[in-house]
């Protein structure tokens, strides 16, 4: 555990969707559970935060999809679906959907060097199917505030439309034909004791 290093203080690395899922009860579990250390939180792109926890920049990294590395204990925590998301007026009646019915929709999508898109497109490409991509967008904020108005729809893992599913301002369909997830893995460096920061990764 974070605990166990007994040190004064502790970088964590965090993903964006893990950031804004949990960010604030880590602060508050930490402070609760180890008093005496300061916890510090990094955001950034999983594989960023990988290269930066090889570097010795941060401690401990929470981030998706990361691959074995020499050097490196990582253990799964979980395992998440996507989802297609699209607007309530715009949701398809069935529970689930299958990743052809739902590339038929118009995608509003990050970037091309997201891992999201990489794992959608690699998925599509194993099918033989092709993106139809109204807006990249580089902002989550941005990309849901347009999908809730209804100008097209989405694929991606439940935390990052978490808040909104819940308040029915956006709905998901599991995708099962096939099945898109990501696993979320906890790494730090094989021996390696917790240091203090040194702020270049700080946030």
């Amino acid at each position: 555990s974070l605990g166990a290093a007994k040190k004064d203080s502790i970088v964590l690395g965090l993903s964006p969707s893990i950031m804004l899922l949990i960010g604030a009860d880590v602060l508050l579990e930490a402070k609760r559970e180890m008093p005496g250390v300061f916890l510090s939180l990094s955001e950034e792109r999983s594989n960023v935060l990988a290269d930066a926890l090889e570097r010795d920049q941060l401690d401990v990294i929470l981030a998706y999809n990361i691959g074995a590395r020499t050097g490196f204990e990582r253990q799964a925590i979980l395992e998440e679906d996507f989802l297609f998301v699209t607007s309530p007026e715009n949701a398809p009646s069935a529970p689930t959907i299958s990743l052809a019915e739902a590339l038929e929709a118009e995608l509003v999508i990050g970037g091309g060097r997201g891992l999201i898109r990489s794992i959608v497109e690699s998925e599509a490409q194993r099918f033989s199917l092709k993106l139809r991509v109204a807006f990249e967008g580089h902002s989550i904020n941005s990309m849901k505030s347009l999908i809730a108005r209804g100008v097209g729809a989405s694929v991606m893992p439940f935390s990052l439309a978490a808040e909104e599913l819940r308040a029915g301002k956006l709905v998901g369909r599991k995708i099962d034909r096939p099945a898109l997830t990501r696993t979320l893995y906890a790494v730090l460096p094989a021996g390696r004791q917790p240091h203090a920061p040194d702020g270049e990764m700080m946030r």
